[in-house]
């Protein structure tokens, strides 16, 4: 992949064999799929992934990162109510620094992009 840029991020590692060539470990997904903390580290979407199973009262759900600590979430609630709101916000500034401006948006629907996903995560800062 010689000047080919993906737009995916990885981690390289050492050859198990006796070059001494760098090898592709992991791959973690998109670059504008990465979330940036308040200290400028790169947070993984799965960080994001895993823990909205917690959350049963969640029908879709967004973060959208507009700056260096500017977050909405989106959320779309089943019978438009959320009782966790508060742990939900304590999870993400926990995540993403207590300094983070977290900023939660009702909608009725999360938009689907032309494969017929939804965005979890939209970077729009993307300083990566």
């Amino acid at each position: 992949m010689i000047r080919y840029d993906t737009g995916d991020v990885g981690v390289l590692g050492e050859c198990n064999t006796n070059n001494d060539f760098p090898v592709l470990k992991t791959i973690h997904g998109r670059i504008s799929d990465m979330l940036i903390d308040t200290s400028g580290n790169v947070i993984s979407p799965f960080v994001v992934h895993t823990t909205l199973y917690e959350y049963s009262e969640l029908e879709q759900f967004q973060i959208i990162q507009n700056g260096k600590k500017d977050y909405i979430l989106k959320i779309n609630c089943i019978n438009n109510k959320f009782t966790k709101e508060a742990h939900f916000l304590k999870f993400f500034k926990n995540v993403l620094g207590e300094d983070a401006n977290l900023k939660i948006e009702y909608v009725k629907e999360i938009p689907v992009l032309k494969s017929g996903k939804r965005k979890i995560v939209v970077n729009n800062f993307n300083k990566v």
